[in-house]
């Protein structure tokens, strides 16, 4: 008995430090995806920072695995130059996509309810909905920052939008709806979205 106690408590302990190891080197390969982020959204990096790792965690270190190209050159006099740059989006979101999953809490905000259609420019992202165009910005793999708003029937809509592109070809993320209007049917929630491109 006291074998399988010692064998339970090693896995446990294992596991424990895997999950520790996993999450420091997270921090460690996610720090420039998490600075682009922040810089992108021009918020602080909390937030980001808090999406970012959970993804890492959940997916592996590639989903912050960035290529840096850096080139130096040399002359005949001692001196030399250096430069680095960061490449734009790997992928291109550009295309119809249609609603999986919509949750705005307790705002309704049916312009939200789609389709989107996604217009993409190196690292600039139009979002058309219907008649109103939001606009985002797409940064490595398909991050994705949206900040923007709109009118709706006189109510203004401000979205704040942190999604990723999933393995699984989705993009998902969380969703801040912000709704002020004039008489009732102001409100301000956090919730969810998710969004499949259209077969």
């Amino acid at each position: 008995m006291s074998k399988l106690l010692a064998v339970a408590l090693a896995l446990i302990m294992s596991a424990a430090v895997h999950a520790a190891s996993l999450g420091k080197q997270c921090r460690r390969s996610c720090a420039q995806t998490i600075t682009d982020c922040a810089a992108t959204t021009g918020k602080k990096k909390g937030p980001c920072k808090k999406q970012v790792l959970r993804r890492c965690k959940r997916e592996g270190l590639a989903t912050c695995q960035i290529a840096v190209s850096t080139t130096t050159t040399l002359t005949s006099s001692p001196t030399s130059s250096t430069s680095s740059t960061e490449p734009g989006p790997t992928v291109d979101l550009s295309g119809r996509w249609i609603v999986a999953q919509l949750d705005t809490g307790r705002c309704t905000v049916p312009l939200l309810a789609g389709p989107y259609q996604l217009t993409q420019r190196g690292k600039d992202l139009d979002i058309g909905l219907g008649a109103t165009t939001l606009s985002g910005r797409v940064s490595g793999r398909g991050n994705v920052v949206v900040s923007d708003g709109f009118d709706d029937g006189g109510c203004q809509v401000r979205i704040d939008l942190r999604a990723e592109l999933g393995t699984d070809g989705a993009i998902s993320g969380d969703l801040d709806a912000d709704v002020r209007c004039q008489g009732p049917g102001s409100c301000r929630d956090r919730g969810s979205l998710r969004i499949t491109r259209e077969q």
